[in-house]
């Protein structure tokens, strides 16, 4: 063997470990608590038809939803190396006619505002699951068991701001530890009753549900729960790429996964009757403590992961102007990736210690826990289904096949998830729905505030206008950011109203979120000279990206028309809405987007622009 090869084997070695700490964490955890939840809340009977059933269920909806669909489908739809239900919308949105273009975006948007919801209950029922195996401990503790996932959690929400670039090499040999000790103790459970392998027979499946009927039919709400962590593996495409993905789901996690759940059954096999803890009791003595101390620490990874995926997908809600644009920190020098947004962290902790102290149990959670990841994983087949109609141009009769087996599948577990709304799910889908009208709303405000510059004179008017031409020029170098490039920048227009001069040279400058996450270096900046000292520059970003002043400095120094002055000014307007009063007054949505404006940070800092280089001129628009 080369040493070439050697090291590349290290290298897909290495990288398949950092795979099991980002992508892994929340699929990886479910084995904690689901079969607690079948055999426990649900209060399905522990006999050896409920028990293999359960576990077929269990098997064919790891095969169908994660190695079917998303290993060997949907992880082929890359929006230029990246994936997610967002880059999924977008990439579909680029070979689409108008109306389709927005029916897809709106679709992301909404699956968007669910991962939100789900994204909060996530770490509540990993973290509080661990804990209770407390409970087995000492009877003692049983009642302190929401209190003390309270403190594991303020600790994991308050170390955000550090950065996951330290702790991150962590997690993957931590999860490597945690896969294997998941196979170690199922497979000692299954030496003792190996007639539980039977399980893997469909026929075990069908057999349960004609035993159960109804009942039977419902606890597929509670299956869901295995694969709730299948969009994580999507959504993290771009940070390794689809085939270690595949490689690890396939030679470590999956298997390591059946061989924990089909372990869990041979103990119910074993010792019908009481279920207990089926996942701690797979251990005893001593060993309990240790199971205890590595499931927390798995499932703080698990939340770890969630937490900074809603970062990044808030910042690509900003970026393609569904959402404010909020105060983005970059924690690692190496990887732009990592960031840390401190108003989503402090709201997301919020929002999960109230589930936590509401619902106090890992099974009152799960009332609540599985509709909102439901209703995205049926729309990520939608948009992939579309996507193989569109874009790879296949025919109707596979996007047929493909639709009866993708649709049939979330449509059966939506249903039966649907069937929580009465008993949990609803919390959920007031978060869901209130981020998605936060998100429609400041969409709403941002397109109406384009029309309303759209409405400034054309800036090549402006350039030749008499005023402009006769006008006494200072020395430097000025940047005039806008929206609209073609019309004039309204904080341009009121400085030479007030003071009557121009820069040497005035850039005026529109940043662009392309439906791209990245954009090629050489293919970022536009720029056009209209004289007098003017300039057009239009700036390309991909939604991945953030435009940072020194950044767009670099580029313009670079450019054919470099500033003559190292430290050019920065003019923006800082937007003030004037509610309208006609009628009865002002719309709710207007009230809402005028309260989200006024608290959006000004775009200076979101730029990060020196404060001696800055001046903020207010703009008032009437709505």
């Amino acid at each position: 063997m080369s040493a070439q090869d050697s090291n590349g084997r290290m290298g897909r070695a290495t990288l398949m470990v950092a795979v099991l700490g980002v992508v892994y964490g929340d699929i990886g955890t479910s084995p904690i608590y689901t079969m607690n939840i079948l055999f426990g809340r649900t209060g399905l009977a522990v006999d050896a038809v409920n028990v293999l059933g359960a576990l077929s269920l269990i098997f064919w909806s790891l095969v169908l939803v994660v190695g079917l669909k998303y290993m060997s489908f949907v992880l082929s739809a890359d929006n230029d190396g990246d994936g997610g239900v967002i880059a999924l919308a977008t990439l579909l949105r680029r070979h689409s006619r108008r109306h389709a273009r927005a029916l897809a975006l709106f679709l992301g948007v909404v699956a968007s505002a669910l991962l939100v919801g789900d994204g909060l209950l996530t770490p509540a029922i990993s973290v509080l699951s661990a804990v209770q195996g407390l409970e087995l401990v000492t009877s003692d503790l049983a009642e302190w068991v929401p209190e003390l996932t309270v403190v594991v959690l303020i600790a994991l929400f308050a170390i955000q701001h550090r950065g996951t670039a330290k702790v991150g090499r962590l997690f993957g040999p931590v999860m490597l530890v945690w896969f294997l000790l998941l196979a170690g103790i199922g497979v000692r459970w299954i030496l003792e009753v190996p007639g539980v392998l039977v399980a893997l027979d469909p026929r075990h499946a069908f057999w349960f549900m004609q035993h159960n009927g109804w009942i039977g039919f419902l606890t597929l709400g509670t299956v869901f729960l295995v694969v709730t962590g299948s969009e994580a593996l999507y959504a993290d495409l771009g940070h390794f790429g689809r085939r270690p993905i595949q490689l690890t789901w396939f030679l470590l996690v999956w298997p390591a996964l059946m061989l924990n759940y089909l372990g869990q059954g041979a103990l119910l096999l074993s010792e019908q009757g009481s279920p207990g803890n089926t996942f701690f009791g797979l251990v005893s003595g001593h060993w309990l403590i240790g199971l205890i101390a590595i499931a927390t620490l798995a499932t703080v990874i698990a939340s770890q992961a969630i937490i900074t995926g809603l970062f990044s997908l808030f910042r690509q809600l900003s970026d393609l102007d569904y959402f404010p644009q909020l105060r983005v920190s970059h924690t690692s020098v190496t990887q732009p990736g990592q960031i840390y947004i401190a108003s989503v962290n402090w709201l997301m902790m919020l929002g999960t210690l109230l589930l936590v102290l509401g619902f106090r149990s890992a099974d009152g959670l799960a009332n609540a826990y599985g509709l909102a990841i439901g209703a995205v994983t049926l729309i990520t087949s939608l948009l992939f289904l579309a996507y193989q109609r569109k874009v790879k141009r296949r025919g109707w009769a596979a996007i047929l096949a493909l639709g009866l087996v993708f649709l049939g599948v979330d449509l059966a577990f939506l249903t039966a998830l649907a069937t929580k709304l009465l008993s949990g799910a609803q919390i959920v889908v007031l978060i869901s729905g209130a981020i998605l009208v936060l998100m429609l709303t400041w969409r709403w405000g941002q397109r109406r505030l384009r029309q309303c510059q759209e409405l400034a004179a054309p800036l090549s008017e402006f350039v030749a206008s008499a005023p402009v031409q006769s006008a006494v020029r200072t020395h430097g170098s000025a940047i005039f950011l806008t929206r609209t490039a073609g019309h004039v920048p309204l904080s341009l227009l009121h400085n030479f109203r007030h003071n009557l001069v121009l820069h040497r040279e005035t850039y005026v400058l529109q940043i662009e979120i392309e439906d791209a996450p990245r954009v090629r270096l050489e293919e970022k900046l536009e720029l056009e000279r209209l004289g007098s000292g003017f300039f057009v520059a239009v700036l390309h970003l991909g939604y991945m990206e953030h435009p940072r002043l020194e950044g767009i400095l670099d580029l313009l120094s670079q450019s054919a028309y470099p500033p003559s002055y190292e430290h050019p000014s920065l003019f923006l307007s800082r937007v003030r809405i004037a509610l309208a009063k006609a009628g009865k007054g002002p719309s709710l949505r207007a009230r809402l987007y005028a309260f989200m404006q006024r608290n959006t940070p000004s775009p200076a800092f979101l730029l990060g622009a020196p404060p001696e280089q800055l001046i903020e001129i207010g703009v008032h628009y009437k709505l």
